[in-house]
């Protein structure tokens, strides 16, 4: 029974930043975080890149690279990051079976404030390469695909917009 509310970034150009810890699901570097090189550092990057194509728009977002910042929450006082960061040890969030959650923060005018992407490597294991599994296997989750969808999120559309917007 609720009115959908327009939201909407102020400014044409947004941040995103990639929490360095990555996932357990990803190889790591020596020192045990990921780096602009890494596979999975990429397939964000790609995913956000994919997003950005379509000419017909002038707004777009753009990797502000990786950061120690991991708490996916809005601060009223500022210095808000928009951050893409995986929850391996415990995801904190009653619905064990969500892949991923984004979290946007908007003013009552509609104005998007923030937005974090968090995914769920503690229930789920993420791959680039879609497996369905084999009997007696865990299934794998298309990291790619969900992080495709998740940037709908960001970016304000409703589940079934940016299911139909990633599909198309």
């Amino acid at each position: 029974g609720e009115r959908p509310k327009a939201i909407f970034w102020p400014g044409r150009c947004v941040k995103y930043q990639v929490n360095e810890e990555g996932t357990d699901d990803f190889p790591r570097s020596n020192n045990g975080t990921i780096d602009e090189d890494s596979r999975l550092y990429e397939l964000v990057v790609e995913a956000f890149d994919r997003w950005n194509a379509p000419d017909c728009s002038d707004f777009t977002m753009v990797s502000g690279g990786l950061t120690s910042e991991s708490d996916a929450e809005f601060n009223r006082e500022g210095g808000n990051t928009n951050l893409v960061v995986w929850r391996d040890r415990e995801w904190p969030y009653s619905s064990r079976t969500t892949f991923a959650l984004t979290s946007v923060t908007f003013t009552t005018g509609g104005k998007i404030r923030d937005a974090d992407m968090e995914f769920n490597t503690a229930v789920y294991d993420f791959t680039h390469v879609n497996n369905p599994g084999n009997p007696g296997e865990s299934a794998k989750v298309d990291f790619l695909n969900t992080v495709m969808h998740e940037i709908g999120h960001f970016l304000g559309l409703d589940t079934a917009s940016a299911a139909v917007l990633v599909a198309a």
